[in-house]
């Protein structure tokens, strides 16, 4: 991750912007491309080859969008693919170079300054969503804990269990959170993962067979399974996700991820010292001077 940022600021000081690294990871496989549907086979024959072997694949394809087509930009990142778009971008990324400022992890010891700007510039929503994801992945939050951060469902007016608000809130405190309407596949350390924003205006589908497939994706059928081999199907709701943790091979749903999620640490007291400021200012305005 550090050799790919650093190779991505030498190059832009270069004014050289139409550039990008797929991946460098040895976990994952990254394939790009400008062309017709059709022509993917032939671009990439290694897709056809039967020794080539995967324990998930991630596919996205687009056929308009707001974004003019480039290589660069073209889907999948090196984290997630994405369906839809984020509406809070702008505020997002002003919010993303708040917090450089005061960005720190040992993992990236002395080389903090080189992944910064982590959102480059003429980044699509979509580059940008996967350029903070993949810093918080590299980082060594777990992917689902990373999706609950950025892309949380809708909690502060819900009555949910106090556990799930306590995580929330200090997610809160920590990101700002990235509304849709988004729909999201991605990979990142052990998990594959799926998810819904929390408005939920994308759609999101999944059917599991009785040999252990999962396949999720935003159209009913964009894959061909045996329906007689099927164990279960059903949709992903506003702000929920799905996510398998490979090296267990087990599927985790929605309520058991954030069960886990709210359980790990001892959110209630870390929330305790939050301070609304609303609150306080709203009672001046009463009272007056």
């Amino acid at each position: 991750y550090l050799i790919c940022r650093f190779f991505e600021k030498v190059v832009l000081s270069e004014a050289i912007n139409d550039f990008y690294i797929c991946s460098l990871s040895c976990r994952s496989i990254i394939y790009k491309g400008l062309f017709l549907a059709k022509d993917l086979a032939n671009f990439y024959p290694d897709l056809q080859d039967e020794r080539f072997t995967s324990s998930f694949a991630i596919f996205h394809q687009r056929f308009s969008t707001n974004t003019f087509p480039t290589w660069r930009l073209a889907q999948p990142f090196r984290v997630l693919a994405h369906n839809g778009e984020i509406n809070t971008l702008q505020g997002n990324d002003n919010w993303m170079k708040a917090h450089e400022t005061r960005m720190s992890c040992p993992a990236f010891a002395d080389h903090i300054e080189d992944i910064k700007p982590v959102i480059q510039a003429q980044s699509s929503d979509s580059a940008a969503l996967d350029a903070v994801a993949e810093l918080m992945v590299r980082a060594g939050r777990d992917l689902p804990l990373v999706k609950s951060m950025l892309i949380p469902e809708a909690w502060s007016k819900r009555d949910l269990p106090q556990d799930l608000r306590n995580f929330y809130s200090h997610c809160n405190s920590v990101m700002e959170p990235w509304d849709g309407p988004a729909a999201i596949c991605a990979f990142g350390g052990h998990w594959v993962l799926a998810g819904m924003d929390r408005n939920g205006l994308r759609p999101l589908r999944y059917s599991i067979s009785k040999d252990g497939l999962l396949v999720v994706g935003s159209e009913a059928g964009m894959v061909k399974t045996d329906e007689t081999k099927l164990v279960e199907k059903g949709r992903l709701g506003p702000g929920e996700m799905i996510a398998v943790m490979l090296p267990e091979g087990r599927l985790y749903k929605d309520r058991e991820l954030k069960e886990k999620l709210a359980a790990r640490h001892p959110y209630e007291k870390w929330v305790a010292n939050i301070t609304e400021l609303d609150s306080p200012l709203q009672k001046a305005t009463a009272t007056g001077p």
